[in-house]
């Protein structure tokens, strides 16, 4: 009786990947081109944006389609862009992406495809799109 409960307990850890192995940075073409940092946010997957392409102290770039205007005027950088991300290790459903260019946080899925690559997709009533993003080295 115990040999079948410790084989499907070894056949349930035999996972390549691990809850930590999205952990760190990883770059989207989104925004022009950014860096999005994954960590473990509660019982949940997140991820900020921790750098943008084009943006500097001198010319930072803002979350100006915010629908809150008293937010327009914050930088894009250190905001959470992934919230909410429920699952792993390979694959996270039930999450929140907030949106730039629209100002928006919508519905999201997103797994991990090998060690270097995450599909992110997110949606908006009935329609997702998909995107990619890829390791940066540590």
């Amino acid at each position: 009786m115990l040999a079948p409960i410790l084989f499907l307990i070894a056949l349930g850890s035999s996972s390549p990947f691990t809850r930590s192995a999205v952990h760190g940075d990883w770059r989207t073409s989104a925004m022009g081109g950014a860096t999005i940092r994954f960590s473990t946010c509660g019982q949940d997957l997140c991820g900020r944006i921790v750098a943008i392409d084009g943006d500097s102290k001198a010319s930072p770039k803002l979350d100006q389609n915010n629908p809150d205007p008293a937010k327009r005027s914050q930088p894009l950088v250190g905001k959470m862009f992934i919230s909410g991300m429920q699952g792993g290790p390979a694959a996270w459903k039930k999450g929140n992406i907030y949106h730039p260019p629209s100002g928006r946080t919508v519905s999201g899925n997103m797994r991990l495809i090998d060690p270097q690559t995450i599909e992110l997709e997110a949606c908006m009533m009935l329609m997702c799109r998909k995107s990619r993003l890829t390791r940066l080295a540590k």
